[in-house]
C-alpha cells in the first residue's frame, strides 16, 4: 500500500500546486485590475470637478495652481474610500448597541485622514516651491469662458471614446486656454485706496507699472485693494514702480508689495525715485527695504522717458540740479502717451513747483485752439451712476508735444485737490478734458478743496474724485477714452 500511495501523491501532486498557484494569481490579477479601475474612475472624476470648478476658481481668486490638480487627484480617491467608511460607522455606533466595539475602528478612521489631511499640507508647501506653482490668469473673459464651455462640452460627449491618456491631454489643453493673453488695450486705473494714491497702468502688451502706492486712512492698503487689483488683471511681473516722493500715503504699501512679490513670484523689476538732493530718514528707510527684496532702482529727472511699445512714459519734473525746499516739491511728473492720448501725473506738486514747471514747459507762443475742435464737457462732478462708462474724444493737441509738454487729455490733479494745486496757469497750459482727483471720503484735509474745484467748473472741466465714485479705470481706444467707475469694496477690486 505504501508504494501505491507513494506512487499516487507524486502522479499527482505536482499538478495539484501548479492548479492552486494559477488560481492565485488570477484572484490577485483580478484584484489588482479592479483596485485600478477604481482608481483611475475616481481620478478621472476629481479631474471631472476641478474642471467643473476652475471657472469659479478663477473668477473670484484670479488664480489657480496646476499642482493642486495633481494632488487632488491624489487625495479625493483616498478620501472617497475612508470617509464613507467613516460615516458608516458613525451610523451603525448610532443605531446600534455596538457604539463600545465600533471606537477603535472609528478612532483608527479618524487618524488616517488626519494623517492624509496632514501630508496634503506639507505637500501643498513643497509644492509651491516649484516652478509654476501659481499660475496668474486674472479676471477670465467672457471669450475665454465661453471658449472653455464649449470644450468642455465637447469632452464630455465624445470623452468615452476617447483612450484615457488622450481624455487627459484634451483637460489640460482646455485648462490652458485661460493662460492665452492676447494684446489688448492701455488702461490706467486709479485705485481707491482712501487718503492716499495709487495709479495702475496696463499697456497692450500686459505690463503692468505702479504710479505710488500708499494711504493714510486704509491699513493694509497692499493687501486690500493693490494686490487684489494686480491679481485681478493677471500681473505675472511689475516692470516698474515710480514713487512721486516718499510721503507715507504714497509709500505705505510698497513695503506690501515687496513681500508678495517674494511669495507669489511677481517680480517687481524696477523702482523709479525723482533724482534730487534730499535726503532723509524715511527715504533711506524705503532704500533699505528695497535693497533687501533685490530689486534694482533708477533716479528720474525732466527730459529722460522710456517707451513701452506704444506708450511712452516721459518725466518732466524734477529738473536736474534743483534742490527742492520740501519732499511735495521734489514730485516725480510723469506724462503718458500714446496716439493722441496723453495723461499727466503731478504727485504732490505744489505751487511753487508747479510754476516752476509751467515756466519751464511754457511754449514761446501759445497758440489758441480753433473753435469747436475738441468737444467741451459739461461743467462740475460726474453725476452718472456708478459702473457706467462716459466716452471722451481723443483729440490731437493743438500744439506739438515738443511745444507744449503739458498738454493732456487727462490730469491727474496734484496733492490730492488740493488748494494750492492744480493751479489755473497749470490748468490754461493743460487744457484737460477730465481731472482724476484720489483722496479718501471725508479726509481731514479737506481734500478736494473748494477752490480747486470752482478752478474746473470755470474751464468747463469735467472731474472725478475716487472718494465719490470708487475706483476710476480709463480704458484707450484707437479713436475713444473710455471711462468707468466703479465702488468698490474693502476686499474687492474692480
Amino acid at each position: 500500500m505504501i508504494p501505491v500511495l507513494q506512487d499516487g501523491w507524486e502522479d499527482t501532486a505536482p499538478s495539484l500546486r501548479v492548479t492552486d498557484g494559477v488560481a492565485g494569481w488570477n484572484i490577485a490579477r483580478t484584484a489588482i485590475a479592479r483596485a485600478c479601475r477604481f482608481l483611475r474612475k475616481n481620478i478621472l472624476a476629481g479631474l471631472g470637478i476641478t474642471m467643473m470648478m476652475l471657472p469659479f476658481l478663477l473668477i473670484h481668486f484670479y488664480e489657480w495652481s496646476p499642482w493642486s490638480v495633481l494632488l487632488n487627484l491624489a487625495v479625493i480617491p483616498l478620501m472617497g474610500i475612508l470617509l464613507p467608511c467613516l460615516i458608516g460607522l458613525q451610523l451603525v455606533a448610532r443605531l446600534t448597541a455596538l457604539a463600545h466595539c465600533l471606537e477603535l475602528p472609528q478612532h483608527l478612521l479618524c487618524t488616517a485622514i488626519e494623517a492624509i489631511f496632514s501630508c496634503y499640507e506639507q505637500l501643498c508647501r513643497f509644492t509651491m516651491a516649484l516652478p509654476g506653482s501659481i499660475l496668474h490668469t486674472g479676471y477670465p473673459t467672457w471669450q475665454a469662458l465661453a471658449a472653455y464651455t464649449i470644450g468642455l462640452i465637447a469632452l464630455a460627449v465624445s470623452g468615452k471614446k476617447l483612450r484615457p491618456h488622450l481624455r487627459l491631454a484634451a483637460a489640460v489643453c482646455l485648462m490652458g486656454i485661460f493662460l492665452i493673453r492676447l494684446p489688448g488695450e492701455l488702461n490706467v486705473t486709479m485705485l481707491d485706496v482712501g487718503q492716499g494714491e495709487c495709479v495702475g497702468i496696463e499697456t497692450r502688451e500686459h505690463h503692468v507699472y505702479l504710479v505710488d502706492a500708499g494711504s493714510t486712512s486704509k491699513k493694509k492698503t497692499g493687501q486690500y485693494q493693490i494686490i487684489p487689483w494686480l491679481k485681478y488683471i493677471g500681473t505675472r511681473s511689475v516692470e516698474g514702480i515710480f514713487i512721486t516722493h516718499w510721503d507715507e500715503d504714497h509709500i505705505s504699501a510698497v513695503g506690501e508689495l515687496l513681500e508678495w512679490s517674494k511669495s507669489s513670484r511677481v517680480k517687481i523689476r524696477r523702482i523709479f525715485l525723482p533724482d534730487v538732493a534730499l535726503k532723509d530718514e524715511v527715504l533711506e528707510t524705503l532704500l533699505q527695504q528695497i535693497e533687501e527684496a533685490n530689486v534694482s532702482v533708477e533716479y528720474l529727472s525732466a527730459g529722460e522717458h522710456m517707451t513701452d511699445g506704444a506708450l511712452q512714459i516721459s518725466c518732466l519734473h524734477p529738473y536736474a540740479k534743483k534742490v527742492p525746499e520740501d519732499r511735495n516739491d521734489a514730485s516725480l511728473v510723469l506724462r503718458l502717451s500714446q496716439g493722441d492720448f496723453q495723461m499727466l501725473l503731478t504727485g504732490d506738486l505744489e505751487k511753487s513747483g508747479e510754476d516752476w514747471l509751467v515756466e519751464q514747459a511754457r511754449p514761446a507762443v501759445v497758440q489758441p485752439q480753433p473753435a469747436g475742435q475738441e468737444q467741451a464737457l459739461p461743467r462740475g462732478p460726474s453725476n452718472h451712476p456708478a459702473g457706467q462708462g462716459q466716452a471722451l474724444p481723443c483729440a490731437p493737441s493743438t500744439q506739438p508735444a515738443a511745444q507744449n509738454p503739458l498738454r493732456c487729455t487727462i490730469l491727474d490733479a496734484g496733492h490730492h485737490g488740493a488748494s494750492n494745486a492744480t493751479g489755473e496757469a497749470l490748468l490754461d497750459l493743460a487744457q484737460p478734458e477730465l481731472v482724476l482727483i484720489s483722496c479718501g471720503k471725508n479726509n481731514r484735509y479737506g481734500h478736494p478743496a473748494p477752490e480747486t474745484l470752482k478752478r474746473l467748473e470755470e474751464r468747463g472741466i469735467r472731474w472725478y474724485s475716487t472718494a465719490e465714485v470708487g475706483a476710476i479705470q480709463v480704458h484707450v481706444g484707437k479713436k475713444k477714452v473710455k471711462i468707468e467707475t466703479r465702488r468698490i469694496g474693502q476686499k474687492q477690486v474692480i
